[in-house]
């Protein structure tokens, strides 16, 4: 699943992981949990920081109250240089601009982690 404000940025993510991973989209915090309420957790979520409605650390901490959502592998997506892995407690953190490269990686590892 992939949560992102930015229509561009959202695009080419499910235009890249398209050909590997059955991707699913959602433009804000709050889209993101009405999908999950709705349908299967996503093996690995890519979470935006910076996004109206319902922000990144929001999903964040709903996440972790909801025991099927709290397994969910997220790797947060941001533009911010003062935030650290450890302030969220995720499985990857990526600053954006970031390499495509990177992303499958951490995606990679994230659904070994997750299935194994």
């Amino acid at each position: 699943m992939v949560v992102e404000d930015n229509p561009d940025i959202r695009e080419v993510l499910q235009l890249a992981l398209s050909d590997r991973y059955s991707v699913t989209t959602a433009c804000n915090g709050q889209e993101a949990l009405d999908l999950l309420e709705t349908h299967s957790p996503p093996d690995v979520m890519i979470l935006d920081m910076m996004m109206p409605v319902l922000n990144g650390l929001e999903v964040l901490q709903r996440l972790r109250k909801h025991a099927l959502w709290a397994r969910i592998p997220v790797i947060v997506a941001t533009a911010s240089t003062g935030l650290r892995l450890e302030d969220f407690g995720t499985f990857g953190l990526l600053r954006k601009p970031f390499a495509l490269d990177n992303l499958q990686r951490l995606i990679e590892r994230a659904v070994e982690h997750r299935t194994g």
